[in-house]
């Protein structure tokens, strides 16, 4: 009796492994001589083992297929300007997606409060006080616009240039502390589109403006782009007057409230509007750099302070790292910053005025006539929210399609921001004018069947984070359908796989061998249509989370 019930344990066990585990986490038989520790010499074993493929049998026809899976996010882009150069109607849209997110309870306690959180405990640490100050801003705020393009596809963040207000009389006197723009600035906010805001703490929006700090001024500015190198305007190693960072706390300081806590001060608005000025600053010395032949990921400063490690990994936003925050492919593809008003126009706002006699701008205080403007800024059209492009093309094929079914894996890549990772040809490229766009080389090679396939993955690597893609193996309606998986970086190194555990919940490393079933659930995907693909939506700014559907993981570079 104990052994039937122990025999019906034990098929109970093999359904389950021929029906939902697909992935072997050890090699076969035939391979098995190829079991070592060390991941690159059982990559090179294994490979070695398929281009001499007498060992496996005769089971048909050969069937070979090249596919190129191309990855672009390059969405028009969007320009950000200076929050008093916007049409009113802009302001009042981009402000009305700050309290969309405020209302929405999808996240708890909504989706505001919930990215702002970001922002405190070990971040606080991670993202201050070192060179990991501006990258890591840079890319919390274009997260955030992304969260408020969801709400309108037409908005984008406009920036603060709190220098128009230190020149332009008393700074309490600023336009920005009103109504029209971003509320009151003394005491609890009770006016303007963010009246009675409740913090994450249940606590209401405060401010105490010009008690303490300053704003930012033009000469500032000038000390900061005079510079010729990261070390001297970041914190610990700037010198005395150009810490970027430093000049930032100042504004910080003085709104006062939740803004002078870095623990808080994501939760007022106005941080949104204040580190967009920061961020083009920086712009604007990085441009400086690069027109110097500098790349700003090669100027990283290697700091004492261990949480600024170039090549640690970002707090909230793996796998990016803290190095990839100085990677040029933000302001390259996806935002730029218009030129700072200026003379005699002042971005035609009728709230900034130029000071003829200095030849500059200035915000014109609260209490003195507003500038009349014939062609005041129109909102810009092109500001609009672009899809992913995720595209696939055959290059060659020995077969049908219908020999094949495509298995979706995600692809992590970590580290790729190095140029010289970046530039060169990617070992293993059959193909000329596509050795210098892959990033990563998706292959298959069959174990019970005679047949390999291969996938050259271009992506903008610029902005590392991670891909689907697709691997092809035997269409299992066809016979067995084991195969080897593997993919490779631009160094030919194999890349690490994983497998996703029964609960659905954690990836574990494996050896690469799947065996695909026609069971259900199936893993695959018959066809490489229009419809699949947008099922696996590529969209490197979506935060990254498990899915389930994704059987097969690598890790590269």
């Amino acid at each position: 009796m104990i052994f039937i019930l122990l025999l019906l344990l034990i098929c109970k066990e093999c359904v389950k492994v021929v029906e939902c585990d697909v992935v072997n986490s050890g090699l076969p038989d035939d391979l098995s001589i190829c079991t070592v520790r060390n991941k690159t010499a059982q990559y090179e074993c294994i490979q070695e083992k398929f281009s001499n493929m007498d060992w496996i049998g005769e089971l048909g026809n050969e069937i070979h297929l090249r596919i190129r899976e191309d990855f672009y996010w390059h969405p028009v882009k969007r320009i950000r300007r200076e929050c008093r150069a916007i049409p009113k109607d802009e302001r009042e849209a981009l402000f009305a997606a700050f309290n969309a997110l405020k209302q929405d309870s999808s996240l708890s306690p909504n989706v505001y409060d919930n990215f702002a959180n970001m922002h405190t405990k070990r971040v606080v640490y991670s993202v201050h006080y070192g060179p990991n100050f501006p990258g890591w801003h840079r890319f919390f705020i274009l997260k955030f616009e992304e969260l408020l393009r969801k709400v309108n596809q037409n908005i984008t963040l406009c920036y603060w240039q709190s220098s128009l207000d230190a020149i332009g009389g008393s700074p309490k006197k600023s336009r920005m502390f009103t109504d029209d723009f971003m509320g009151n600035g003394n005491g609890t906010v009770i006016n303007g589109p963010f009246a009675n805001w409740k913090t994450i703490r249940k606590k209401p929006l405060i401010r105490h403006f010009g008690n303490d700090g300053d704003l930012i001024y033009p000469y500032q500015i000038r000390n900061i782009l005079s510079k010729q190198s990261h070390r001297q305007i970041v914190h610990s190693t700037a010198d005395r007057g150009t810490n970027l960072e430093a000049i930032h706390n100042n504004i910080h300081s003085f709104i006062g409230g939740q803004m002078n806590n870095f623990e808080t001060s994501s939760q007022d608005p106005f941080f949104w509007i204040h580190h967009p000025f920061i961020d083009s600053i920086w712009e604007l010395f990085c441009m400086q750099l690069k027109n110097h032949s500098m790349h700003p990921q090669d100027d990283f400063v290697i700091a004492k302070n261990k949480m600024h490690n170039p090549y640690d990994h970002m707090d909230r936003f793996f796998p990016l790292r803290q190095i990839d925050g100085y990677s040029e492919y933000f302001t390259k593809h996806i935002y730029e910053y218009e030129k700072y008003p200026a003379c005699p126009e002042c971005s035609n706002s009728p709230y900034l005025e130029c000071d003829v006699k200095r030849n500059r701008c200035r915000a014109i205080p609260v209490g003195k006539k507003l500038r009349q403007v014939e062609n005041q800024q129109k909102w810009i059209e092109t500001n609009r929210l672009s899809s992913p492009q995720h595209n696939i093309s055959v290059l060659s094929n020995n077969g049908t399609m219908n020999d094949w079914v495509f298995v979706p894996i995600k692809i992590i890549y970590q580290n790729a921001v190095n140029r010289n990772i970046r530039y060169t040809n990617i070992t293993g490229c059959e193909y000329q004018d596509l050795c210098e766009q892959t990033v990563a080389i998706v292959q298959s090679n069959g174990i019970t069947y005679r047949g390999s396939y291969k996938n050259y993955i271009v992506n903008d690597v610029g902005i590392p984070m991670w891909s689907y893609a697709f691997v092809g193996v035997r269409n299992p309606k066809l016979g067995a359908s084991q195969a080897f998986i593997s993919v490779t970086d631009k160094k030919g190194e194999p890349c690490l796989p994983y497998f996703l555990s029964d609960s659905g919940s954690k990836y574990r490393s494996f050896s690469g061998s799947i065996s695909v079933t026609d069971n259900d659930p199936k893993i695959y995907v018959n066809s490489l249509g229009e419809e699949e693909l947008k099922e696996f939506a590529f969209d490197p700014l979506a935060t990254d989370s498990v899915d389930v559907r994704i059987k097969v993981l690598f890790r590269c570079y």
